[in-house]
């Protein structure tokens, strides 16, 4: 008697072959669900290009549909897929488009392992960790697109600093003068698409 392969359950890859991809947003509200599990994931890959930074440049993942959803989770890709992934090419097109901050959003759909989350942050700060083994989908997300709420919160304290720094004394330079004239006026965030 034969009997038949079973169902795979949603957004995990039995056998190699293709699952419908599970969104980001419901990874992030049951993350122990997918903990470990090689999956397909739709997801926002954010990615900073400017070389000039050293915080803040983590590439992370966020779902487009749960922007209040303040669960994080960065990637590391496995081995040579950063360069030889399916959408390769789709991928280095959105990736040359940036913001003022050197950003680049891209709308992507992953093959990988899920970590997370666990007693422990990812590179310090994440509750999570995505292990890319393939970029199977890879689409630029348009510039005025929303960014998640954290990223409004953040600009709301930038323009508190600035603030402040146009109230302190402009005949020293201190590091935080230096910080505001990268940063720039904080309306600048939004123009920019941050």
């Amino acid at each position: 008697m034969i009997h038949p392969a079973p169902t795979p359950s949603y957004g995990q890859i039995p056998d190699g072959r293709n699952a419908t991809p599970i969104g980001w947003c419901d990874v992030a509200r049951t993350p122990r669900k997918f903990s470990g599990k090689l999956i397909r994931l739709q997801a926002v890959l954010v990615e900073n290009h400017n070389p000039g930074l050293i915080d803040g440049t983590d590439p992370q993942l966020y779902g487009a549909q749960c922007l209040d959803e303040r669960f994080t989770t960065t990637i590391q890709w496995l081995g040579s897929s950063y360069n030889a992934s399916f959408a390769h090419d789709d991928l280095d097109r959105a990736r040359r488009i940036q913001n003022q901050f050197f950003v680049s959003r891209t709308n992507v759909i992953l093959v990988g392992t899920f970590n997370g989350p666990h007693n422990h942050r990812y590179r310090g700060w994440a509750d999570s960790e995505f292990v890319i083994r393939d970029v199977e989908l890879a689409m630029p997300v348009a510039p005025n697109a929303p960014w998640p709420k954290w990223i409004d919160e953040l600009e709301k304290k930038l323009r508190g600093i600035t603030n402040r720094w146009s109230r302190a004394d402009s005949a020293s330079l201190s590091s935080t003068q230096l910080v505001g004239d990268v940063v720039g006026s904080p309306g600048q965030l939004k123009r920019w698409g941050w």
